[in-house]
């Protein structure tokens, strides 16, 4: 994934999409055979007069320890391009105080709304980067459109030599945003923009992406379906959006507690079949669904644990906070409060500790391979 998004950002990069997404064709670097290894969320450290310090400005909203899965994904691309020898810059909000190393870190934004448009304006004219990466979730910016005619202040402002790339980690939510802060969208906003969505798709522009459409010159999303739904919507990205699944975020630390200990600190006796669930917790990913599944397998098989870890989103994020105390409730009712133990959220290295006490991990909804959690569970090992 990192080998991907370089080439994508990279004025110089040595892939082309050829067609939506016929990665097959693609050759890495390192053309060797498997060398059998478990994967590994660090992805190396090139020489850095490999990129003659390319100048890549990363644009996101939020970072960690913002529970948004989006946050970390921001820390893990930024961390990962400034190993490979690019002059990073990360553009994100005030609130965000933290350092990444060899990221210059610029926490100029807090609104991003059309008062901030100025702002916005005047950094890209000191920054002038060669490259602007965008990670764009709709909730991740109130759901304003500001955010949307990045792609048109670029051009205007840089040039068309600027290189626009918008990653989409959750490109069914950016389509599906239909709240904000202070209310849900009526039904008649959300005909409405359907509607508008229709009448514009022919120039490329949209009222959930603005101009993103059509002034990027890259996109990416993690997923097969993703890349056919965007290619169906707008014809003219063919040839312009890059499949590159998601890098796993978590890493074991240097010398991890045993499982045994694990399990003790959980709680969990040591000769328990651990059944593990990873990932934030929303209602389509179906935890519900994997608690009444466990309830009738565990039977009388006292054997078997559940295991969840993570938790809620931030609540700013998320038209269904409080879900984990809905589940947990769901669990009581099934009879499974002294078979299932709740992590909440965890830091990266304490979920890959829990997680490699588990036996088996449990994905209850559609996945595909550009999951993070799962690149996270095969990571792991």
């Amino acid at each position: 994934a990192g080998t991907f998004i370089e080439s994508i950002v990279s004025k110089n990069g040595a892939f082309s999409p050829g067609s939506p997404y016929n990665l097959p064709e693609m050759t890495t670097p390192a053309e060797s055979e498997p060398s059998g290894e478990t994967p590994s969320a660090d992805i190396g450290t090139p020489p850095a007069e490999a990129h003659s310090r390319q100048r890549i400005l990363v644009v996101s909203s939020v970072l960690p320890p913002y529970r948004l899965p989006e946050a970390d994904r921001t820390e893990h691309l930024c961390r990962q391009l400034a190993r490979r020898g690019f002059e990073v810059h990360l553009l994100t909000s005030r609130r965000y105080d933290q350092a990444i190393d060899g990221v210059e870190m610029h926490p100029l934004m807090e609104r991003w709304n059309w008062r901030e448009m100025k702002r916005l304006r005047s950094f890209l004219t000191s920054c002038r980067p060669e490259t602007v990466l965008l990670i764009h979730l709709g909730s991740m910016y109130r759901c304003h459109p500001m955010i949307t005619l990045l792609g048109t202040l670029i051009r205007r402002t840089l040039g068309p030599e600027t290189r626009f790339v918008v990653d989409f980690p959750n490109l069914a939510g950016t389509f599906t945003s239909r709240y904000n802060r202070r209310r849900p969208l009526s039904r008649f906003e959300f005909v409405a923009s359907r509607v508008l969505d229709r009448i514009l798709r022919p120039t490329g522009l949209s009222a959930n992406f603005g101009t993103l459409m059509a002034t990027a010159d890259s996109l990416i999303v993690e997923y097969q379906s993703q890349v056919e739904l965007l290619v169906d919507l707008f014809p003219a990205l063919a040839g312009k959006v890059w499949l590159v699944p998601s890098a796993p975020m978590v890493n074991l630390p240097d010398e991890p507690r045993p499982p045994e200990t694990v399990r003790d600190d959980l709680g969990i006796d040591r000769d328990a079949f651990v059944v593990a669930y990873f990932g934030f917790l929303y209602p389509y990913k179906r935890v519900d669904l994997l608690l009444d599944a466990f309830g009738l397998l565990a039977g009388d098989n006292n054997r078997l644990h559940l295991l969840i870890v993570g938790g809620d989103v931030d609540r700013e994020h998320s038209p269904s906070e409080g879900h984990q105390a809905q589940l947990q409730a769901h669990a009581e009712s099934l009879g499974l409060s002294q078979r299932t133990s709740w992590t909440g959220w965890l830091e990266n290295q304490d979920a890959a500790e829990v997680l490699a006490a588990a036996d088996i991990c449990v994905f209850p909804f559609p996945i595909s391979l550009g999951n993070s959690s799962v690149g996270t569970i095969a990571a792991l090992g």
